[in-house]
């Protein structure tokens, strides 16, 4: 049940280090326009708490204020996976040296999230009205039953 926990954690975070360096690559204003807040999960998110213009500027703000962290943190988890790689390459697995990145990984994957939280919690606590909070829950609430589905597989 570990595993399938860490794996579901470990995807999360490996996509939002690919939207963190895919935005980095076009420019975070492209990010966040017109398209970028109607076709992503960001996206799906603003458009089912209703955000304002208002509250989308705000999040922005905060997004630019945190990406910094999120962006070295990202980039630290996509150089140890290439590490992970040279140490696993053409099927000979380097037990030590493996084990060393893994952990590195692991406790990148930690930074990660507790980042991650904190963002969250941020636009939660600032930016959100009580009714999109109720929703943001609900969002959270189906999140979750997505994840336990995942861990019955």
């Amino acid at each position: 049940m570990k595993t399938k926990v860490f794996l579901s954690v470990s995807v999360l975070v490996l996509l939002v280090g690919l939207v963190i360096a895919n935005a980095e690559s076009r420019g975070w204003h492209r990010g966040f326009g017109h398209r970028g807040w109607h076709h992503s999960p960001l996206g799906y998110v603003a458009k089912e708490l209703d955000l304002s213009d208002t509250q989308r500027q705000q999040i922005r703000t905060i997004w630019e204020g945190e990406r910094p962290a999120l962006s070295k943190l990202a980039k630290q988890f996509a150089d140890q996976n290439r590490d992970l790689s040279a140490a696993t390459a053409k099927g000979a697995v380097n037990e030590t040296e493996t084990s060393r990145i893994a952990n590195l990984q692991g406790a990148t994957l930690a930074q990660l999230i507790l980042e991650k939280e904190h963002l969250k919690a941020k636009i939660y606590s600032d930016v959100l009205n009580q009714e999109q909070r109720d929703k943001a829950d609900a969002l959270l609430s189906r999140w979750q039953s997505h994840l336990d589905q995942l861990g019955k597989l």
